[in-house]
């Protein structure tokens, strides 16, 4: 799963870099056979219309799969490691922290992303700690993820999760702004009290594939779907991270339905297929 080049560097060197600068990356992260593989479960499970089983949903520029957890167990053990887990615990000074959200996604080049940061709630602001790990699973050359070095500690006296580009460069400085173009592999764990964005792409065929989990002190999550057949050694740790048992009552992300689907999608992926059926059932 991870590169020798991360595996030598420890827990304690990677929070002291997220305290201080409110982020910390790795080019080569990740190992080829770890994205390959997490791409074939994508590709089996990719949507699921009228289908008794999870799958993906498409927002308009971007496509997710929330249910990771239902259907790879190379997601379940990528963020459940027992490497993530100890950067989270040092993070927190406890073992008490949620997982609250996870994605595989892909950002089209379309995709406008205003500047915010992630302590928000349903009832809005909120300050609370937490971290968010993103790993790319293609080269990314073009609407990269962009971080202000430094913003966690500013943002928090804000009081403020949502940012205008103005506002950005007047309040964090334009120097702050840092941009992570990288080769599939990258990861990025950050404070989410620091803002971030996709950069807007140049390309309007550019496509970004990554994977996203978020992880907070805060007791409460999105809610989480587990295959119980990747549960192979649950500790009390484990399972006040998963949340077993706990409250899971902030809305599923993103909010989409049918209407949501791109003409293209509709054509081929429903239409096309349901056409297929419609015919089949007509001959005797």
């Amino acid at each position: 799963m991870f590169t020798e080049n991360f595996k030598a560097i420890k827990a304690n060197e990677i929070v002291a870099e997220i305290n201080k600068n409110g982020y910390y990356f790795c080019n080569e992260a990740m190992t080829n056979s770890f994205i390959e593989a997490i791409k074939s479960d994508i590709e089996k499970n990719r949507l699921s219309i009228n289908n008794n089983k999870p799958g993906g949903s498409i927002l308009r520029s971007q496509y997710y799969n929330t249910f990771m957890l239902t259907f790879s167990k190379t997601f379940y053990e990528f963020c459940t490691h027992r490497k993530f887990l100890d950067i989270a615990k040092q993070f927190f000074m406890s073992d008490k922290f949620r997982l609250r959200a996870l994605r595989y996604y892909e950002t089209l080049g379309t995709h406008k992303m205003q500047w915010h940061s992630d302590t928000k709630t349903p009832e809005g602001f909120k300050s609370f700690k937490g971290l968010i790990f993103i790993c790319y699973l293609s080269d990314v050359s073009d609407g990269e993820f962009q971080y202000v070095k430094n913003s966690h500690n500013l943002s928090q006296e804000l009081s403020s999760n949502d940012f205008s580009e103005k506002e950005l460069v007047d309040v964090f400085g334009k120097d702050n702004i840092l941009s992570f173009k990288s080769k599939k592999g990258f990861l990025i764990i950050y404070n989410i009290s620091g803002v971030h964005r996709a950069k807007p792409a140049l390309n309007k065929d550019f496509l970004r594939k990554s994977l996203f989990f978020q992880v907070d002190a805060d007791d409460n999550s999105e809610p989480i779907y587990v295959n119980t057949n990747f549960l192979s050694n649950i500790t009390p740790q484990l399972s006040y991270y998963l949340g077993f048992g706990r409250k899971s009552d902030y809305p599923e992300f993103p909010k989409c339905s049918i209407q949501n689907v791109p003409n293209k999608i509709f054509v081929k992926e429903i239409f096309k297929e349901w056409t297929k059926g419609f015919i089949k059932d007509l001959i005797p």
